[in-house]
């Protein structure tokens, strides 16, 4: 059994959720989120950075993403300032700047936004524009875990399964494995599964 890569992705909130949308109705609700995010709503901003990054609802565009993005992130909404931060880190719509991605990454969290700080708590273990730091990587995962985010969770049972900066501790690993597990991420049940008979290492 060997563990996957986990990799830190782009949060999929930022106030509106749609699911099954004729292209007419994406369009019409494209263009409502706009009217709002335009009347002042960040939360609507947020979510148009999020369609034009993610390519589902919206034709996918990194110069759109950015600047609702951006425009969310100045109405204080903390998902686009996370959403910000990773077209920062990444070089999608701007050119790549990890320091700028650590500032909103960093806004984010201090603003209660937990996968910002599970992105920031990768900026940290990685060593990008900052310096390496395990002991505040894991801090800003639990913040993560804390706050629902399943990736955050995960990593810190990988982080004690191996003894990535502490010493290893089985017990804790399946504790925040199950922790991933019932905020729906499957991939942390099978490893759970695995740690507790003891063929997981």
């Amino acid at each position: 059994m060997t563990l996957r890569t986990v990799l830190h992705a782009f949060i999929v909130a930022g106030g509106l959720v749609i699911i099954g949308l004729t292209p007419a109705d994406a369009v019409e609700s494209i263009q409502e989120l706009k009217s709002a995010c335009e009347k002042g709503s960040a939360s609507a901003c947020a979510s148009l950075g999020r369609m034009y990054m993610e390519g589902k609802v919206a034709s996918q565009d990194d110069a759109q993403s950015v600047k609702f993005s951006r425009k969310a992130c100045l109405g204080r909404n903390m998902v686009g300032c996370t959403n910000l931060g990773r077209m920062y880190e990444l070089g999608r719509g701007v050119e790549k700047d990890h320091f700028q991605g650590v500032k909103l990454y960093h806004q984010a969290c201090e603003g209660g936004e937990p996968m910002g700080c599970n992105n920031l708590g990768f900026m940290y273990q990685n060593g990008d524009a900052v310096d390496p730091d395990m002991t505040q990587a894991r801090e800003l995962f639990r913040k993560s875990c804390d706050g629902g985010i399943a990736l955050g969770c995960n990593h810190l049972g990988v982080i004690y399964l191996r003894g990535i900066g502490v010493r290893k501790d089985t017990t804790e690993s399946l504790e925040y494995y199950r922790k991933a597990c019932n905020l729906g991420d499957t991939e942390s049940c099978v490893d759970a599964s695995w740690l507790k008979k003891g063929k997981l290492y």
